[in-house]
């Protein structure tokens, strides 16, 4: 069984097509699940930029799942993003797309 994530601090996750998602309005507190919970077991992350609160931001987020997956952790199975910041967005691309090679340079 797998879990879906959805990472938003304005838009409801029914709403977008994510009905029985995780929700989590920040992402200090979807850093702080994943760190308890790993990431097995995850079908879709879909992440926003820019969450109201001002101290982290979807691309903290990525980039927190960038450093666990370069440690050895099996990334999300597919992640994607929401995002209407566009520098924020292409940020993030990046990030995945890092993500996804680390963990097949890994095998």
């Amino acid at each position: 069984m797998t879990i879906d994530i959805w990472l938003d601090d304005e838009r409801h996750p029914a709403a977008h097509g994510f009905p029985d998602a995780r929700w989590f309005t920040d992402g200090e507190s979807l850093i702080e699940w994943l760190a308890a919970n790993g990431m097995a077991g995850i079908g879709t992350m879909s992440l926003d930029h820019d969450l109201g609160s001002g101290r982290m931001t979807g691309y903290d987020v990525i980039s927190w799942i960038e450093g666990a997956v370069a440690d050895g952790a099996a990334p999300p199975r597919r992640i994607a993003l929401h995002t209407q910041n566009p520098v924020g967005k292409e940020r993030m691309r990046a990030a995945r797309a890092k993500i996804y090679q680390l963990a097949q340079e890994r095998g």
